[in-house]
């Protein structure tokens, strides 16, 4: 049951190969009621045997002991050793480790402490690699909402980062992994779509080199659509937003190979997640701010049998279960925050575009003010983080646990937004 309950799919393993044939999340769920119906599953309970025995302490605890599984270990047993990641498995040495007393450059020591490994990270590697969110535990939005087993699934859903590089019509880079999500069935693609962190969400973004300080205007519309399987699933919850897949189906109809293919269309704000047609596995497209775009995957689906131990709080799907923070810069100059501005067409820059916090970009590009030679600067991230504390995954301020009071937006608004290959609309 465990086995047909769950499936597991990468896009690294499916890249290239033919598309696993789709499948409908909603009969999906009909079938697994259908060949698991009772007597082969049993409605969860929790009862008290000591009640039910009517024994007394002692002779309980005493009861405990000798049906305890590890009676049924041997001394001859193979030995199995628990794989704990970061502890078991072998450390990667540097080949060259130089003493930090030695270093005298302090964005140099301040990127190799980043990059140290934490020792509460579960991988025991750089905290650049993945982020996992622990959700307050605060009340329930409606307490009297209780899932039944086997009537519900969970959806893992991964976002990447598409290739950027292509060669004669050839791809030469992978996707990258950017952040995963845990949906239900029940939730709307619209609601997985105000989840997913983008540094294009909300905001317009175009030169401020002449008033670096402006603030951004917000976009008056936000369009945008998941293509799935066969389907444009539109944004339309703002009636100015334009259609941006009925450009993409009249270019279809005269397209070569695509012309005998039917495209249909919906709105993400009244499609669930349940009424999904999906080839597991197989890269999608989230489209957004112009030409900004995600490639993501359905990975996995799991039927909710145990609703207690499947889920957390109901209010918190869809669910931020991890991101990459390889999308994320430090200032190339002080290395000590994340960047606030990129820079396009300096002089004075090494690396174009570069990468520069608010710090050094005013000190460095500006002389009382004014700014020194020709160069365009877009400002992205209007709140730079010290990459060495405040991003740190180990830091109390994100990982206490008696902080109930913690909302999303609290928790958003500390995340390293995503990198994107985006232009101005």
């Amino acid at each position: 049951m465990a086995a047909y309950s769950k499936r597991n799919f990468k896009m690294e393993e499916i890249i290239g190969q033919p598309m696993q044939p789709p499948i409908n999340f909603n009969k999906f769920l009909e079938e697994y009621q259908r060949m698991f119906k009772t007597p082969f599953t049993q409605p969860c309970s929790e009862i008290d045997l000591q009640k039910v025995l009517n024994l007394g302490d002692e002779p309980f605890r005493d009861l405990q002991d000798k049906c305890s599984l590890e009676l049924l270990e041997h001394e001859d047993d193979a030995r199995v050793d628990d794989f704990l990641p970061g502890f078991t498995e072998l450390l990667r040495v540097p080949n060259i480790n130089v003493p930090m007393n030695a270093i005298t450059l302090k964005s140099y020591c301040l990127a190799t402490k980043n990059k140290e490994p934490k020792r509460h990270n579960p991988f025991n590697r750089t905290p650049e690699i993945y982020i996992f969110y622990r959700v307050a535990s605060k009340p329930s939005v409606s307490p009297s909402i209780t899932l039944q087993p086997e009537q519900e699934l969970k959806v893992s859903i991964r976002m990447y980062r598409p290739a950027r590089v292509t060669h004669a019509g050839r791809t030469i880079e992978r996707p990258v992994f950017a952040q995963e999500f845990e949906c239900l069935g029940s939730n709307l693609l619209s609601e997985l779509r105000d989840k997913i962190i983008c540094i294009c969400n909300n905001k317009r973004y175009f030169d401020v080199s002449e008033t670096p300080d402006a603030p951004l205007p917000d976009k008056e519309t936000d369009p945008g659509y998941f293509f799935i399987n066969d389907t444009f699933y539109n944004d339309m919850r703002n009636p100015m937003n334009a259609d941006y897949s009925e450009t993409i189906r009249k270019w279809a109809k005269t397209a070569k190979g695509l012309k005998d293919l039917t495209f249909k269309v919906a709105r993400m704000e009244e499609t669930r997640v349940i009424d999904l047609t999906v080839s597991m596995g197989f890269p999608q497209l989230y489209q957004h701010h112009g030409n900004c775009e995600h490639v993501f995957v359905f990975s996995q689906l799991e039927v909710i049998t145990n609703p207690c131990k499947q889920l957390i709080e109901l209010h918190n799907y869809p669910y931020l279960k991890s991101l990459n923070r390889h999308t994320s810069r430090s200032c190339q100059t002080c290395s000590a925050v994340n960047y606030v501005f990129v820079i396009e067409g300096s002089k004075r820059l090494f690396n174009d575009p570069a990468y520069l916090c608010r710090k050094c970009f005013k000190s460095f590009l500006y002389v009382d003010g004014k700014k020194v030679g020709d160069f365009r600067a877009y400002r992205l991230n209007d709140d730079p983080l010290s990459k060495s504390e405040n991003l740190d995954p180990n830091n109390d301020e994100m990982n206490t646990e008696d902080e109930d009071d913690t909302n999303g937006d609290d928790i958003e608004s500390i995340i390293v937004k995503e990198e994107a290959n985006c232009n101005e609309e």
